[in-house]
């Protein structure tokens, strides 16, 4: 007698006030007919319930098995949402036996559906993900698993052979795709898939690799071995010597249609991503190897060919899809991943967790105080300035306002706090701060990439004041002797009448001034432009040396530092 799971989804139970328009198994089943017939042909039509997933308050998919182990279909139960989830065209579902990882990638659509329910106001602003797009064959030519006998090698605890791990069977998918490095492992007595009568010498080839695949990334060896899936990426890299151009990324730093492309664009290079979705019931790594001419994404599960299929990358439609926030469910790709060919590697600084801004006193001055977990997102150390890029909203101007020096900042490490005085801004109007940051032997800073649903704070500045925009940066600094030269250009925005300017030269590792310029008094006409060049004498200081300068304007006993105000780590030239 054919039995119908009606399992829990482990989801946040929702309340809704105009319900979402929910559709029935029959429903349901007519959607998955149309499109195995149209779009995977070949098998029969012939569909069994197999499985409906709930919550509390509702159903969100539906489960069905093709016949003679033909594969599976998932559909919503809900029509605010994508209408086809995932199918396969192999095996058959089977709630009882299904590996707690994979009921991990059916809680995350559940979550994304329950969204959708809570949100019907979002319905009418949707579009569909499935559209034609240019298919790539799955990548991957293995079907390789977890147990016997890809864990051969792997340690014995409580009398039992331990797991390889989703991770480091992930990993290997993808080694043995590129057959790299040339030496040190038998590529060619890899088979693409074995069962208990391969052959010791191939057992052998597999199992070898499984087992340094997860010792290089610290495996906790079990019945299901784990592993930090970012460690994939200094492994290879470092063990195994694949490109340096590495990167981990996070989903929750990017829109729907951003991840998409990220994806795509690695796929049409003929790269496989790793791939890991982690949800309160547990977590999976995989391998995005593919695409079919909707959009759907081939996956390689990692469990010798079982739940390999094609999936939806989000339930929910453009639109509806960038109001969530993925709380609960995390996505994370590598990409990237090559042999080595390259020197280059990216530094990048994001902001994740939260994004405040207040204004504080301190010191007698008014300090806009930017407050966040600040990261470097890169896999190297980084050094470099961190600080604020402040967007004017009318003008749409943006400025950088250095803050604080940072060295050898070290992969994932972050700060919280960044700074800056209402001085630093000359002009009044109402200004977006971005945390941002600009890396040493560079001139261009950078806004951080902030986490979804992070907001930049916004500063308004009152217009009184001088009047005066540092409008390009300091022009040129250079040493003769113990002289100084520092030419500036400057730019009033209202008269400037009887004001003095001047310059301190000071080295990026801290300490006393190298070289303080001489008052320099000007004065100057509304909307004129022009350069003035401030001159003085170096206490200390010497060729190469790196330094930053700032420069202030006097009037009327009031001093202000103007901005942008510091010209950094340049080297002396003498």
């Amino acid at each position: 007698m054919k039995r119908i799971l009606l399992v829990l989804f482990a989801v946040l139970t929702v309340v809704v006030g105009a319900r979402a328009s929910q559709r029935d198994s029959a429903q349901a089943q007519r959607i998955a007919v149309a499109f195995l017939q149209k779009y995977a042909p070949g098998k029969s039509s012939s569909l069994t319930l197999a499985h409906i997933g709930l919550n509390s308050k509702h159903k969100l998919v539906y489960i069905f098995n093709r016949a003679n182990n033909g594969g599976y279909i998932m559909v919503s139960a809900d029509t605010n949402t994508e209408d086809v989830l995932m199918y396969s065209e192999s095996g058959k579902f089977d709630w009882d036996l299904l590996p707690i990882s994979m009921k991990t990638m059916i809680s995350d659509y559940g979550r994304q559906i329950s969204f959708a329910i809570e949100h019907p106001e979002l319905a009418s602003k949707t579009t569909s993900l499935v559209k034609p797009q240019t298919a790539i064959k799955p990548l991957l030519k293995t079907a390789w698993g977890q147990y016997e006998p890809y864990n051969s090698a792997c340690p014995v605890k409580g009398g039992k052979r331990c797991a390889t791990g989703c991770v480091a069977t992930a990993m290997a998918q993808v080694m043995n795709f590129y057959k790299y490095p040339a030496t040190g492992y038998p590529w060619q007595s890899m088979l693409g898939s074995y069962n208990s009568k391969s052959p010791k010498a191939n057992v052998d080839a597999v199992s070898k690799l499984m087992l340094d695949c997860g010792r290089s990334v610290k495996a906790t060896y079990g019945e299901e071995t784990s592993a930090p899936m970012v460690d994939v990426v200094s492994a290879l890299r470092d063990k195994y010597g694949y490109d340096p151009s590495m990167m981990y990324e996070e989903r929750v730093f990017y829109s729907d249609d951003e991840w998409r492309k990220i994806i795509c664009a690695e796929l049409s290079s003929g790269r496989p991503v790793v791939y890991s979705i982690r949800t309160e019931l547990g977590a999976h790594t995989f391998v995005c190897d593919g695409i079919n001419q909707l959009g759907y994404f081939h996956y390689n599960m990692g469990w010798e060919g079982d739940e390999n299929g094609y999936y939806l990358m989000s339930a929910l439609k453009p639109g509806m899809a960038e109001k969530f926030t993925f709380t609960g469910c995390l996505h994370y790709i590598i990409t990237g991943i090559k042999p080595r060919g390259s020197k280059f590697y990216k530094s990048e600084m994001r902001c994740f967790e939260s994004l405040t801004g207040g204004v504080v006193k301190e010191g007698g001055s008014d300090v806009f105080e930017l407050k966040g977990k600040f990261q470097n997102y890169s896999m190297f150390d980084m050094s470099g300035t961190f600080g604020c890029i402040v967007v004017n909203e009318a003008t749409k101007v943006e400025t950088f306002i250095p803050y604080q020096k940072f060295s050898k900042l070290e992969s994932r490490h972050y700060f919280s706090r960044i700074k800056l005085r209402s001085e630093d801004i000359t002009e009044g109007g109402s200004y977006l701060v971005y945390p941002a940051y600009m890396l040493d032997g560079t001139s261009v800073a950078k806004k951080m990439r902030l986490q979804r649903g992070l907001q930049p704070p916004r500063l308004n500045i009152k217009a009184e004041g001088f009047g005066v925009v540092l409008t390009s940066g300091i022009k040129a600094v250079k040493g003769v002797g113990n002289k100084v030269e520092v030419v500036v250009n400057l730019k009033a925005n209202k008269p400037l009448p009887d004001a003095e300017i001047y310059a301190f030269v000071f080295p990026v590792e801290g300490g006393n001034s190298l070289a303080y310029t001489v008052p320099l008094k000007i004065s100057m006409e509304q909307g004129t432009q022009k350069n003035f060049v401030l001159r003085g004498d170096f206490t200390s200081g010497k060729p190469g040396q790196k330094y930053n300068v700032a420069v202030f304007l006097e009037l009327a006993g009031e001093r202000i530092k103007l901005a942008p105000n510091y010209m950094n780590s340049t080297e002396l030239k003498w």
